[in-house]
């Protein structure tokens, strides 16, 4: 077996590490109650990101975990003010992965997360526009999905996100559900050669 054989079993099973992260923090925050359905997505992320650096596993596993990275996407001329103008991200989970008589290979995965209600059009919107969209055009590189649901019923938004796609004519673009290991809430949608993978994480019940 070559060795691009070995780096996409290593891609595919660190991916799934951090997903297991992002589930663990997820299950916590709803153990604990430490999240308020009020809060903008930005605080959701602090808090899950505060329960991955304190899970054992990812030290274990040798992963770091950040908060809001910039893409450094810039190509144009840096002049002053140009960090506050670079894409960032939610979240990015870092591992290198060894290699036998050669440099480490970092990998990266990141998540975008998004909120999201069943009644609420705009969040909808948003989550297609700049969470699907921005995967799509690869502005964003390529990660997972998340999205925060805070109220209603989440196969009603799911189709309710669908229902917006074939509005617009993108019917290729629709989330499919998944069974999922361990995510309750799991959906793939294709775009070319591109599959995003969408992570529900239903908080209404805090």
């Amino acid at each position: 077996m070559g060795q691009s054989y070995y780096t996409q079993n290593f891609k595919v099973r660190f991916e799934n590490k951090c997903v297991r992260l992002l589930v663990d923090a997820y299950n916590q925050s709803v153990t604990e109650k430490t999240i308020q359905l009020n809060w903008e997505e930005t605080d959701i992320t602090s808090q899950l990101r505060e329960f991955i650096e304190k899970n054992p596993l990812k030290t274990k596993w040798e992963i770091s975990c950040n908060v809001d990275p910039h893409l450094h996407n810039n190509r144009g001329k840096k002049e002053k003010g140009f960090a506050k103008k670079e894409r960032k991200v939610d979240l990015s989970f870092v591992k290198f992965q060894q290699r036998l008589f050669q440099s480490n290979k970092e990998h990266v995965v990141f998540a975008e997360a998004k909120n999201l209600k069943e009644n609420d059009s705009k969040l909808k919107r948003r989550y297609i526009d700049t969470g699907m969209g921005n995967f799509i055009s690869g502005i964003y590189p390529l990660g997972l999905l998340v999205g925060y649901f805070l109220e209603g019923n989440v196969h009603a938004t799911i189709e309710g996100i669908n229902h917006m796609l074939n509005k617009d004519n993108r019917e290729k673009d629709c989330l499919h559900p998944k069974k999922h290991a361990i995510v309750r809430y799991y959906c793939e949608s294709y775009h070319y050669d591109l599959c995003i993978k969408h992570l529900i994480f239903d908080l209404k019940t805090l």
